[in-house]
């Protein structure tokens, strides 16, 4: 057993992670993680497979200026330090502010507006009762996506989100890009409601992470 150190497996995407305290924290996180690793090769090993080596990084979280340095290697491969890593869909920055995560929701939402834009302007014109359920099944599960950790975030991040939404509803109420589009419409909850509701403060929804650890 490796004390700290814990993993979650979905599939083929695992997270290695810990936590130490800020006095001798680099010490305590190489030597935990490194161990882990070790561990890993080992598993591999014994049940014969492979660790895709050209998409593992490591990322420290922490609100230091610097960032701490943390030497970790896999079968001899330095394993690269980044900014931010993606995991089942959600994006990790350095200091957790979720403003890459936002972002990416934005453009995922943005691609796909051409297509509701059609719907809206064609020549057969959808109804409104049409495009909100495409609305619903199309445009707001990718802003919903794993939102429970923005209940974090701060405004200015929101406002990002809150755009996107925006951008979708205008297309159901023909509102200018002067008027929030939310104002016009009836029956739907707004992007703070959705993350109050999947807010592990409610008690609702809430991923109860392993205790127990393989390592």
């Amino acid at each position: 057993m490796i004390t700290g150190v814990r993993c979650l497996l979905y599939t083929d995407d695992l997270v290695i992670w810990t936590e130490s305290p800020k006095k001798q924290a680099a010490q305590l996180i190489h030597r935990g993680l490194n161990l882990a690793l070790k561990v890993l090769k080992r598993c591999c090993d014994e049940n014969s497979m492979k660790v895709n080596l050209n998409k593992k990084v490591s990322v420290t979280f922490c609100l230091t200026h610097l960032p701490l340095h943390i030497d970790l290697s896999y079968r001899g491969h330095v394993i690269p330090e980044a900014d931010s890593f993606s995991y089942l869909g959600e994006i990790f920055d350095r200091k957790l502010s979720w403003r890459a995560h936002t972002e990416n929701i934005v453009n995922r939402v943005s691609n796909r507006m051409t297509i509701f834009e059609r719907l809206a302007v064609s020549k057969w014109s959808c109804s409104n009762h049409i495009l909100n359920i495409t609305y619903k099944l199309f445009i707001l599960p990718i802003l919903t996506y794993c939102c429970e950790p923005l209940i974090t975030a701060s405004r200015s991040v929101t406002e990002i989100l809150k755009k996107g939404q925006n951008q979708a509803l205008r297309i159901i109420t023909g509102a200018v890009k002067t008027i929030d589009a939310m104002l016009l419409t009836k029956g739907k909850k707004t992007l703070k409601e959705h993350l109050s509701r999947k807010s592990p403060a409610t008690g609702k929804n809430y991923y109860v992470y392993p205790t127990a650890s393989p390592f």
